[in-house]
Formats: C-alpha cells, structure tokens, sequence
C-alpha cells in the first residue's frame, strides 16, 4: 500500500490525506471494471449516456462565468454528451456565442468551442460524441455555426445517417461501436423535405441567407416576467431548450428494442434550423463511457 506519511510514525498530514482520498485505494468503484466489459453493438438507445448540462458554466447559472476550458474538462473526463446553449453574437463580429441566455452570464465564441471539442472529444474515449444545441441563433450566425462544424470537424462529423441505418421510422439506431470517433449534433430540424433541399445547396456553397423579418433572441435581455416586464431577481419564464423538448426525432419505436427496456420516443421537430446535420435522435436512457 502506498505510503501517504513522511515518516512511518508521523500522524498524517493533510497533503497525504488529501493524496489518500484521491488515490487507487479509496476509488468508489471496482477498478477492475472500468474496462469496458459490456455488449457496445446494441442499438444507441440501450445505453445510458455520461452527459453534462450547461457545460460551459465553470459555477452558478445566473450571473456565472462562461469558459471553453470546461469543455475539454468534461470530454477528457469521459463525457460523451455535452451541451451548447448558442445565441447571436453582436457587432462587429457577429460571431455566435455560448452562454446562459438572458441570466446574465458571460458568453464564449461557439467558434473556439468547436476548436476544444475537435482537440479532447477521442482523447479519453472513442465512443461517439453528442452534441446538444440549444439554437437561438438568426439564419445568418446559424450558417457559420454549420460551417464551422463542417470545417473544423471534417470527417469526425457524423452528416449522413449511416447505410445499414437509415434514418427512417422503425429502423433502430447505429451502436456506439458502429459510431466510434464520430460527433453527432443533436438540434431542432426543418421539414424533411426543405431540409433535403438546403442541404444540397449548402454543400454546394449556394445557400443564401436572405434577411427577413425574423424575430432575433437576445442572450442579454433580462427575463420577462408574468405581466410582461424584465425581472432582476432571476428567471420566471423559460425559453424552450433541447433539454426540455428533445430536437432530433423520429415518431415510431425500434422494433429490435426488447419491450422491456425502458425509453422515450422524443416527438417531431420542425422547427427553424436551416444547415445542421444529424439523425434522428431517441430521447435517451443512455450508458457510455
């Protein structure tokens, strides 16, 4: 055993308590257990997923601080489903951001994130990421998100459900041996059709983003409260996120999942997202490490 004292008759200092408490000795699991041991070819849905909600926070959620650090935290210590709340950014770069919308929390470019995400997401593990958008952005910073995760992604970016799997009602979803070193996004989805349509003109560089007159949420703007007016004292009214209204759909159960394996069916989406990739997505009791 190791020694956690200077000295053999020395009472134990804090250091080596510290050091004890952290070590191989005091583990709170069967150390011989953390290989994986597990069937990994079911479909997606039989696992239980490590995630983190609101990655990006470093603390609180009202006023809190906002860092990309947190993100390569999580992936590294095995985190394979992580959050990403984006809004727009403002003049003069018009860059999207993260942060805690409207609870005054400080926001850091969705640009860098990509970067730390593509940098730790296989460090630790190789089983696929998820990524979960909660979009508020306009068409136009939507657009650079898309080509940013295009880009500096590459090929790790799941864009195309896999062909032994389509993404159509009844047909179970790959494994996660099936999906290893791949990033799925996980986001609010158009009409298959319009979806189809865009995307082949976003490959082929000949999208246009028009402006319109669509409503811009502000990441900044204090919450609303019940009769209307902005509040100091925290939230009393929540926009809809994809923790709360799964985004990524499909509207029938596999029928190769056993019926006594609990889950969800998340519902169909069609709201406004114009250039993001993913499959559908079951609402998860999910299990990888």
């Amino acid at each position: 055993m190791t020694s956690f004292c200077s000295h053999p008759t020395d009472v134990i200092s804090k250091e080596g308590l510290t050091n004890y408490l952290m070590s191989d000795e005091n583990a709170p699991v069967f150390l011989d257990r953390l290989d994986i041991y597990q069937d990994m070819d079911q479909s997606l849905p039989h696992y239980y997923i490590n995630s983190s909600h609101n990655t990006y926070l470093t603390g609180r959620q009202f006023g809190g601080k906002s860092s990309v650090e947190m993100y390569r935290q999580c992936l590294l210590a095995g985190c394979r489903c992580i959050e990403l709340d984006c809004w727009d950014g403002h003049d003069p770069d018009n860059e999207p951001i993260i942060t805690h919308g409207k609870a005054m929390c400080t926001n850091i470019p969705f640009k860098d994130v990509i970067y730390a995400i593509r940098d730790c997401a296989f460090v630790s593990s190789d089983y696929p990421v998820i990524l979960s958008f909660e979009n508020h952005c306009s068409r136009h910073q939507q657009y650079k998100m898309a080509k940013y995760c295009d880009e500096i992604f590459g090929e790790m970016l799941l864009k195309e459900a896999l062909e032994d799997f389509p993404a159509s009602p009844g047909t179970p979803l790959p494994s996660p041996n099936r999906l290893k070193r791949k990033i799925l996004i996980k986001n609010k989805r158009l009409h298959p059709d319009v979806e189809k349509h865009e995307l082949e003109l976003f490959w082929r560089g000949e999208l246009a983003i028009e402006e319109s007159d669509e409503e811009k949420e502000d990441a900044g703007a204090l919450p609303k409260s019940i009769d209307g007016g902005s509040t100091a004292n925290g939230p009393t009214s929540s926009t809809a996120s994809s923790a709360s209204a799964p985004v990524a759909a499909t509207n029938s159960t596999s029928s190769s999942i056993p019926s006594q394996t609990p889950y969800q069916v998340s519902e169909a989406c069609t709201h406004t997202v114009r250039t993001m990739y993913c499959i559908p997505v079951i609402k998860p009791r999910l299990a990888i490490y």
